[in-house]
């Protein structure tokens, strides 16, 4: 059934009434979009207020513990490179997919009339546009860009609150703690800021939020290469895309194996709070973005903007229309 031009079914997060498309400007900041702004910010700032403040959970100790025994090593990828990474590497990934892009050579229209390609993916369709090719980039990388924010700020938000309920106890905690030989459970460091942070290790916060950052652009790679759309009717090779959506997940391995290496995190730390980030990382996704089985040509465009809206094709193609179906 056609559809009204301006209808869509996709809402941002938290306005339900804004249901008309965006203004066809390249911009990003959108006005419908401004509660998804607020509650990302305040999701962020939660997160950085209980990383700094709350005292976590006093978990006992022994002072003969294998486990928190070990010396406390110099801190090679402090939490600004840990932000840094989660920001930037998302970003770099992005901006090298529409790069890609816009060097790909659009398909003429003699070898569509062959059938000898497909047709036009979503963002070919404006690049002999230049005004309309600014608005679908501008559309996208804002979708993209609020998306990650709120993957790493809801991935914070969770993993501080663990921590702070949890209080593990890092594998360098008696090291920091320098606990007293005739007073048990007494800590003897004068850093109290060091003593607080030895008591926050489940799950991993460097971990997961590279997960969250980088496991949101592994998402966004998955759906730009098409890696999970098959069209029964032309078979090609996919391992070769496979292994360009896994490479994210290259820095999120080198963060984790980083944490353990610095006796900052015991295993399952790491473990918890990579699985934590990319999870979230998938849901934040899919808010903005359709599901992977719809057809190759619409995969990856966002659920709404200048080309109109892209929520209704999540089931995949529909009778007729000639896309790709997922096998």
């Amino acid at each position: 059934m056609p559809r009204h031009p301006t209808h869509t079914s996709a809402t941002p997060l938290l306005i339900p009434s804004a249901r008309a498309n965006p203004p066809p400007r390249p911009s990003l900041f959108a006005p419908q979009y401004l509660f998804d702004y607020v509650a990302t910010i305040a999701v962020l700032g939660t997160s950085v207020f209980l990383d700094n403040v709350p005292e976590p959970f006093h978990r006992d100790f022994r002072v003969d513990d294998p486990r928190i025994s070990m010396p406390m090593k110099p801190e090679t990828v402090p939490s600004s490179l840990g932000w840094a990474v989660a920001f930037g590497g998302a970003a770099v990934i992005i901006a090298l997919t529409w790069i890609v892009r816009a060097l790909t050579k659009a398909p003429s229209d003699a070898r569509r009339r062959r059938g000898s390609v497909s047709e036009e993916t979503w963002w070919s369709e404006t690049r002999r546009d230049i005004d309309g090719w600014g608005h679908v980039l501008g559309w996208d990388v804002h979708h993209a860009a609020l998306g990650t924010v709120l993957s790493i700020a809801l991935t914070q938000l969770l993993t501080n609150a663990i921590k702070l309920m949890v209080g593990q106890l890092r594998p360098d905690f008696l090291a920091r703690c320098m606990p007293s030989l005739d007073l048990a459970q007494t800590c003897t460091n004068p850093n109290t800021s060091t003593i607080r942070d030895g008591r926050m290790s489940f799950p991993s916060g460097h971990s997961g939020r590279a997960a969250a950052g980088l496991g949101f652009a592994m998402w966004y790679l998955v759906a730009a290469t098409g890696a999970l759309n098959f069209d029964r009717r032309r078979p090609e090779g996919r391992v070769w895309k496979a292994l360009v959506c896994l490479v994210p997940l290259l820095g999120v391995a080198a963060i984790a194996i980083n944490r353990l290496q610095r006796n900052r995190h015991h295993v399952p730390d790491v473990v918890t709070g990579s699985v934590l980030g990319l999870l979230i990382s998938y849901v934040c996704y899919r808010y903005y973005y359709p599901a992977f089985s719809v057809k190759s040509t619409e995969a990856g465009k966002p659920k709404t903007g200048p080309l109109g809206d892209n929520s209704d094709n999540e089931t995949g193609s529909r009778p007729g229309s000639g896309g790709n179906d997922e096998s």
